[in-house]
């Protein structure tokens, strides 16, 4: 029984930790650089296949 309850601590404690890293302003930043960048990525991509399909609706 001690080592369940002493998981569910270590287990707790990093919970929090994570928490803590996620919401830090920096981290926070760089998530939403890192994600607003994937969105553009993906954004380009259908434009372009887009594009495509009108180049090839035209022909």
């Amino acid at each position: 029984m001690v080592g369940i309850e002493f998981t569910k601590t270590i287990y707790s404690v990093l919970v929090e930790m994570a928490y803590a890293v996620i919401y830090h302003p920096e981290v926070t930043n760089r998530l939403n650089l890192y994600f607003s960048g994937i969105k553009k990525s993906v954004e380009s991509y259908f434009l372009k296949v887009n594009q495509l399909r009108v180049v090839e609706m035209q022909t």
